[in-house]
């Protein structure tokens, strides 16, 4: 088993989309981009959106700059999401060290709210 931290990030309440600034105690400062180490996967094993309504996407890159949907995640109304323990994790792998996931968000408005993300940095596995 890897490393797993988790990761954070609000909407801000200004403006309709845009990508969370991601926060963790492993970051010295908040970051947009979390770029996956050469020979790694980042496993994500949990999400839990809470405030106002809010579409998440995790988006994933595999040269860093290029960022394609993955998953959705959407708060149709104010409260919080069901965190799905159960699932396997969607793992994102890295063979060149220049892939890289974003969390980006839209709402209709410039509502507050938040994610918090479970991820797992560890050697590619194919087992899963």
């Amino acid at each position: 088993m890897g490393s797993l931290i988790q990761l954070y990030g609000t909407t801000g309440g200004i403006g309709s989309t845009g990508t969370f600034q991601l926060t963790s105690v492993w970051l010295l400062s908040p970051v947009q981009t979390i770029t996956i180490p050469k020979g790694t996967v980042a496993k994500i094993w949990s999400k839990h959106v809470t405030g106002q309504p809010v579409t998440v996407n995790l988006l994933y890159s595999n040269d860093g700059t290029n960022f394609r949907v993955v998953e959705s995640e959407t708060l149709g109304t104010t409260g919080e999401t069901s965190p799905n323990n159960k699932r396997k994790p969607i793992i994102l792998p890295s063979v060149n060290g220049v892939e890289a996931f974003q969390l980006q968000w839209s709402q209709t408005s410039g509502y507050v709210s938040s994610v918090q993300f479970d991820v797992e940095f560890g050697e590619y596995d194919l087992e899963g």
